[in-house]
């Protein structure tokens, strides 16, 4: 009796933490965020890059911009945002708001996945399996990273998401074990992997998991390796296929302005050389998402080894242990191959150790089935909650005092411009590679690049700059991100200028 007001009371916890925590990502939605987690330009420039030819049609009515439009290789995130802002209107919230649906929804992905573990393998009680949901909603849910990441007008969470959903699906439909249902399983998961690749093409991650996850299946089943390679053929032609249309099609509907494909997006990001990919392992293990989860990652380390030592014992692996590895071990061959480690690169690895971590204290349970083994279950779990220390410290000073210093430059920008443009103001352009991102928050007409047909021109630029042939005339400086949280290294001055001839 004791034991079930436990189990219900920690379901109800379970639950209260889930939703709270999935709430928690919409507050403040237009605040700014961490720059210190980057020293890279991106809280700057590539919220509009990304959003800017959804922002561009909904401002001017075209998709293409004069450069950077990620929709000719990139056109999901682009499309889902114009339908948000033809309903909610164009802001800063309303371009963030589809990245950070798909934040939660990657958190409900990840809880099905710990939630089906439980049906494979050998039972648990009721208090265990709950208390491995609690963890990993408490863990994913308060990352920092994924927290501060999952709320910005970004790509790496939502590719996460449908790619986290591909996984989930060949993961039902392998269950199946054949059958017609099994292929078109397999088919659904190729949808979904094109859609992540349509959304990100490092989502290339996902389907390096897959085949590990494949091997991994043809490796421990005997049975049934013709009906596996059939389904790997399926999920990879219709995801191949889907991609090769989307490419195609976007191609063709943007004959004319080829040079605007910004195919720079995969050349000076991908390298295949050796002492590179060397070179950026070392690094890898630098990275700000590995330094600060490390603990946690010792932790997930741990149950891998737990794991093989389980299967070695019985001979059975789980099948959702099976997924979560292929997708942690593509995390490490596939990251090396980044040319710029940049932590929003990492947070995808946020997701395979949470699930790690999370199962460590059943599979350690399982070790010790005595009564001992309930204070070294406690044990456990309480070096879990030590391990994630940093990012409820950091998680609480984030949300402390939210600023808004980009939504508010935004609109002194397009005060200023008004003021000195005079009637000519409303139909100003805003020329500079932050012009984009200001748009998200002023709805301006903007251009990368310095447009010269058009009266009157501005220039946002990062500090002082000069332009042969073209007179700058300094309007006003703003200090831009530049919040209490940021530690000065993304402090930047931002200079206003109107272009003459």
């Amino acid at each position: 009796m004791r034991r079930d007001f436990a189990t219900c009371l920690l379901a109800i916890v379970t639950v209260v933490l889930g939703v709270g925590l999935s709430a928690l990502r919409f507050v403040h939605l237009e605040a700014d965020p961490d720059t210190s987690l980057s020293r890279s330009r991106v809280f700057y420039t590539d919220e509009g890059y990304n959003s800017c030819n959804a922002v561009n049609k909904a401002v001017t009515g075209h998709w293409l911009c004069d450069r950077n439009n990620h929709i000719l290789l990139m056109p999901v995130m682009p499309t889902v945002q114009y339908a948000v802002f033809k309903v909610a209107g164009l802001s800063l919230a309303a371009a963030r708001l589809p990245a950070t649906f798909l934040s939660v929804l990657t958190m409900v992905l990840l809880l099905a996945i710990v939630r089906r573990r439980a049906k494979e393998g050998p039972p648990s009680a009721p208090l265990e399996r709950w208390l491995t949901l609690a963890i990993a909603v408490f863990l994913l849910g308060t990352n920092y990273y994924f927290f501060v990441y999952g709320r910005l007008a970004l790509l790496d969470l939502p590719m996460t998401a449908f790619g986290l959903a591909s996984l989930v699906v060949v993961h039902q439909g392998l269950s199946l074990r054949g059958g017609r249902k099994m292929l078109w399983l397999f088919a659904g998961a190729g949808v979904l992997l094109a859609l992540a690749v349509l959304t990100k093409p490092s989502a290339a991650l996902y389907g390096t998991a897959l085949v590990l996850l494949f091997v991994l299946q043809l490796l421990m089943e005997q049975n049934g390796r013709r009906r596996l390679l059939q389904g790997m053929v399926v999920t990879f032609v219709v995801a191949g296929a889907l991609v090769a249309i989307a490419r195609i099609g976007l191609s063709l509907a943007a004959a004319g302005y080829q040079e605007l494909t910004p195919s720079h997006l995969v050349t000076d990001r991908i390298v295949i050389h050796l002492r590179t990919i060397l070179r950026n392992y070392v690094k890898f293990f630098n990275n700000p998402v590995v330094r600060k989860n490390a603990p946690l990652l010792v932790l997930a380390y741990l149950n891998v080894v737990l794991m093989a030592f389980h299967s070695a014992r019985s001979g059975v692996l789980r099948l959702t242990d099976r997924v979560m590895l292929a997708l942690f071990a593509a995390c490490y061959l596939f990251l090396g191959f980044f040319v710029h480690q940049m932590p929003r690169y990492f947070v995808v690895l946020v997701v395979p150790t949470t699930y790690l971590v999370a199962t460590l204290p059943a599979n350690v349970r399982a070790l010790f089935p005595t009564r001992r083994g309930a204070w070294v279950y406690s044990v456990v779990v309480l070096l879990i909650v030590l391990a994630n220390g940093w990012n409820l410290g950091r998680l609480g000073y984030y949300l402390k005092e939210p600023q808004y210093t980009m939504r508010t430059v935004a609109a002194q920008i397009a005060e200023e411009v008004r003021r000195h443009g005079g009637a000519e103001g409303k139909s100003a352009i805003l020329c500079g590679d932050v012009a984009a991102t200001m748009a998200l928050a002023n709805r301006m007409r903007f251009a990368f690049g310095l447009v010269s047909n058009s009266r009157p021109t501005y220039l946002l630029a990062q500090g002082e700059v000069a332009v042969p042939g073209r007179e700058l005339i300094l309007v006003r400086s703003f200090d831009l991100l530049g919040n209490y949280y940021c530690f000065d290294y993304g402090r930047r001055k931002m200079y206003l200028y109107r272009v003459g001839d």
